[in-house]
């Protein structure tokens, strides 16, 4: 849909971060990649310094900054917030949670215990900036470390960003990759056209692409500024008869270039890598092979067709998902699975709902996408998990949503109806979710960076905080939250905990190098809460319902994970009951080149001034 007209285009106010965080409701707070340095954490120096990443007294901080000098200081790293007087407060923390010196000191991971429950709070290595043995060596030491506490009788949660998109319904047709091999070998003539076009062609076309490739300098420029730059193609030459520019030729004389400029030429040379035809491409890379090289050029509707997950499910799998998916399915598939993907419990047909884009080519207004971040949970905690207030999705601006229904299955909103819950799995209820029905802009190319959102699309993203994934603005990160709502009974003492304060041991006062630092009251000249946050790239949020006990009333707790990060407004309003707490996860976006941005992270939220009204933000 177009974005609407009538959304007022001033800017919010920049909130405290603690003031957003309160306004989610939130236990815990889960963040990645946050990028903050050991030393300033440390220091008092400036509204960078450890000072700025404490809040107020209701809130405890844990950090894993990177301490690998090789990977890089300032890249990397974990925060966890904690509520002091929530019904899951932590009581120890360790960031040598996986065992291994060489992992630990990369910033990745960080363990809290909090009573009832272990929290995992991960940021995986991801698959461009990463070795695979590193890749792999780091989800087994998490799989083991996991389990040592799991013999120890505790039960494990584990939140953040895997960079695993674990089935094909999490990630965008574009990029799943199609089992060509069991079209290949079919004895019988398959039924579709598009399959009888691969077996007649697609070991012509393999051959041809790895016999005649190369990667050549290419030169770019921005249609708007004129600026210029110096990129890698991959190119090969056509099949005999296929080139436009002579389609005469014997052996494909004209080259045809490949995917799209890189600027890395190692990067480059890896795509359209295949050992052999049986190798499974990726849906955007047959349809692009197959028109370029092979000469057949699918129509949308034959595309659609490759796409449709319920009638070709079969051909999106098999040995080549690669051993990182393995390893999820260990974890949550199968008989002998340990754990429970909390949002494909409650969504487990919802299609398009990723929680990361890739920002620099505006992919997220198209909603091409992965679903990589998660919250899961131990089957021992099952019962733990509690039901959504609602069932159905986002679906973008709720004001347009009745419109948006009657022009789909021609029902218009009611409470819980049947067509809003269908509607809400569709690709297009996740495609109005990513942007807000419009209210969130794609950036220029002219390098503005992308556009500030309206106070109104601030504060309506707060309006599905419970619905297991929260849009959050683009101009926050190029990932968005995920939460989860949990029923834990408090104890005595008003949290799960047994009663304990948190420990002074050695490892967990190393997950606390600010605390050294006077407190935030001084900092923002006694105007209110504090602010603060290390800028991550995710996030996380855990909610937790806890039962009455012992005369104590019920609240509900949430983990949430998000993407938070730049210079962009928050707010939203203070909806749901005052005892309904969640989790919430934040990250920051680092430049193209995967450096730390300081323009982009979330110590924009920490400023020497006076704290905001919340009234402000509306």
């Amino acid at each position: 849909m177009e974005p609407e007209g009538d959304m007022p285009k001033e800017k919010a106010k920049n909130p405290p971060l603690e003031t957003y965080f309160d306004l989610l409701g939130g236990d815990i707070i889960a963040l990645q990649e946050v990028k903050i340095e050991l030393a300033k954490l440390k220091s008092t120096a400036g509204e960078d310094g450890g000072v700025a990443y404490r809040f107020s007294s209701s809130w405890e901080a844990f950090f894993n900054p990177c301490r690998d000098k090789e990977v890089g200081i300032g890249f990397n790293g974990v925060a966890t917030y904690v509520k002091t007087k929530g019904v899951c407060r932590c009581v120890r923390a360790d960031w040598r949670g996986l065992g291994d010196e060489e992992l630990d000191r990369m910033g990745r991971c960080l363990v809290t215990d909090h009573g009832k429950f272990v929290l995992f709070n991960v940021y995986a290595p991801c698959s461009g900036g990463a070795s695979g043995s590193i890749k792999l060596r780091f989800h087994e030491a998490l799989s083991k470390a996991m389990d040592g506490y799991r013999n120890k009788g505790r039960k494990v949660i584990l939140v953040g960003d895997l960079n695993i998109a674990h089935e094909a319904i999490d990630t965008h047709w574009n990029f799943r990759r199609v089992r060509v091999d069991k079209i290949l070998s079919s004895i019988s003539e398959p039924e579709a056209q598009w399959q009888r076009d691969i077996k007649a062609k697609w070991r012509k076309i393999i051959e041809q692409l790895n016999r005649t490739r190369e990667v050549v300098e290419q030169v770019t420029s921005n249609s708007r500024t004129g600026e210029k730059h110096n990129k890698w193609r991959l190119r090969c030459r056509p099949l005999a008869g296929v080139s436009d520019s002579n389609p005469n030729n014997e052996e494909g004389a004209a080259f045809v270039f490949l995917s799209t400029p890189e600027e890395n030429k190692a990067y480059c040379e890896s795509t359209y890598l295949y050992e052999g035809p049986e190798e499974p491409p990726r849906v955007q890379a047959l349809i692009d092979l197959m028109h370029k090289v092979g000469g057949v050029k699918w129509s949308a509707e034959t595309i659609a067709d490759i796409a449709n997950l319920d009638k070709h499910g079969d051909l999106f799998g098999g040995k080549h998902r690669g051993e990182l998916v393995a390893w999820m399915d260990g974890l949550v598939k199968g008989e002998k699975s340990t754990m429970i993907d909390t949002f494909r419990l409650h969504h487990p047909k919802a299609q398009g709902r990723f929680t990361c884009w890739n920002q620099y080519t505006n992919r997220r207004y198209e909603n091409e996408g992965f679903r990589i971040d998660y919250i899961l949970v131990d089957r021992e905690l099952r019962d733990a998990i509690a039901m959504p207030q609602s069932l159905h999705l986002s679906c973008g601006n709720e004001e347009k949503v009745p419109q948006v229904l009657k022009a789909w299955g021609g029902q218009e909103e009611v409470e819980e109806n049947p067509t809003r819950q269908a509607f809400s799995d569709t690709f297009e209820a996740a495609a109005l979710a990513a942007t807000f029905t419009g209210g969130f802009e794609p950036a220029s190319f002219s390098g503005a960076g992308t556009t500030a959102p309206s106070t109104k699309a601030i504060h309506g993203h707060l309006d599905a905080r419970q619905s297991g994934i929260i849009y959050t603005p683009p101009t926050y990160s190029d990932h968005v939250a995920v939460v989860c709502h949990f029923k834990f009974e408090a104890d005595e003492e008003g949290g799960q905990g047994g009663g304990k304060e948190l420990a002074k041991d050695k490892g967990t006062k190393e997950c606390q190098p600010h605390r050294a630092q006077k407190s935030l009251a001084g900092f923002f000249g006694g105007g209110g809460g504090g602010c603060g946050g290390g800028a991550g790239k995710k996030s996380s949020v855990f909610t937790t319902s806890a039962a009455k006990a012992k005369g104590k009333e019920s609240s509900n707790n949430s983990l949430f994970k998000n993407s938070g990060a730049s210079d962009a407004s928050c707010g939203g309003e203070e909806g749901g009951a005052k005892k309904k707490k969640s989790v919430f996860k934040t990250t920051s976006v680092g430049n193209k080149r995967g450096k730390p941005n300081s323009k982009n992270t979330l110590s924009s939220f920490v400023k020497k001034r006076k704290s905001p009204n919340v009234t402000d933000l509306m």
